[in-house]
């Protein structure tokens, strides 16, 4: 019976060793699940979620410490948020971001003063020791350079391309060197915007770039999946690129990950794509290879963000809250609903 026993925790082991290599496996689900409970307004249970997820890997994402810390504010559990807002001081969030947001007010008074006053120490003893100046750097000088000579698109296209291809292979190189850029290396101003790093912009362009030009331009798709594996990139930022390299129109792609769209100047009605049924089977498996949630799940979260919080909501649940003008001719041109209650 012993060894019985023995056997089957040994096995259990191996199980959690190879899902904690594999983010897909061992994260993802359990914050999905974890925001699924939000809109449910279960911030206990969604708490647990969270628990799990961050049990299983060395690191959570910005996003999901955040609104974690806000799950344990609805049911008083202070301490507890405190301890996820410390694990955003370890990507780089600083001091005033804290003193700002104003979700956090309710914190003074049980230890948010001794966190505030101990950001800079969390921050020599994390951050510091994380990230990585000479990539973030170099980073921004090529943003820097590409964005001066887009003010003059039609003058400068030749010399824009040449510069798109230099910064695309030097990425590449360096993403090979130094591994995809992870918040502990880039570093955050805020938890709820990862696409505010250099290397947002210039993943874009080499992406869409690449789709006329296969021979100048890298492929990073490798690269990108294999960043959501081992924790370096959210799975819902990387469908994002990864739907950028199959689609015309930026976005449409095999993901649905698509951001709520309107149409002409009509900013007030929002649509999402819409599929059939064979079509969602085929995606809902392409998505749940990253890890990510059903097409169900997705419309949840965005009638969430878009139709009950109006986009002012204090959760964040999915990179999609944003939305994206088309011109009203594309619309006969794809399969679109409205988001509705």
């Amino acid at each position: 019976m012993v060894k019985i026993w023995i056997i089957v925790m040994t096995f259990c082991w191996s199980l959690n060793s190879m899902a904690q290599r594999d983010y897909t496996i061992s994260y993802y689900p359990y914050v999905n699940n974890a925001e699924m409970a939000i809109i449910d307004e279960k911030y206990a249970l969604a708490l647990k979620y969270y628990e799990f997820a961050f049990d299983f890997v060395e690191h959570g994402f910005a996003r999901d410490y955040l609104n974690a810390a806000y799950c344990a504010i609805e049911i008083s559990q202070y301490s507890l948020a405190i301890s996820y807002l410390e694990k955003l001081v370890a990507k780089g969030v600083q001091r005033k971001y804290f003193e700002r947001n104003k979700q956090l007010a309710i914190l003074y008074g049980h230890g948010f003063e001794e966190f505030l006053e101990n950001v800079k120490s969390i921050r020599e003893q994390t951050f510091e020791h994380t990230e990585n100046r000479l990539f973030y750097g170099r980073m921004g000088q090529m943003e820097n350079l590409e964005q001066e000579f887009r003010l003059d698109f039609e003058k400068n296209r030749d010399t824009i391309r040449k510069i798109d291809i230099s910064n695309a292979k030097e990425l590449f190189q360096m993403i090979d060197k130094y591994g995809f850029p992870s918040e502990e290396a880039m570093g955050l101003e805020d938890p709820f915007n990862p696409l505010a790093g250099y290397s947002h912009l210039l993943l874009v362009h080499a992406i869409k770039n690449r789709r006329g030009d296969s021979i100048s331009y890298p492929d990073f798709i490798g690269p990108i999946r294999e960043a959501v594996t081992n924790g370096r990139l959210n799975n819902q930022l990387a469908a994002q690129y990864l739907d950028l390299t199959n689609s015309a129109i930026g976005g449409l792609g095999n993901l649905a990950s698509t951001e709520a769209i309107y149409f002409g100047n009509e900013h007030d009605t929002l649509y999402i794509l819409s599929y059939d049924s064979s079509k969602i089977l085929d995606i809902d498996k392409s998505r749940k290879e990253l890890g990510l949630c059903s097409l169900v799940e997705q419309e949840a979260k965005m009638k969430y963000h878009f139709i009950k919080h109006n986009r002012q909501g204090k959760f964040k649940l999915l990179h999609m809250g944003i939305t994206y003008g088309y011109p009203s001719e594309v619309k006969s041109t794809i399969k679109v609903k409205p988001i509705l209650e």
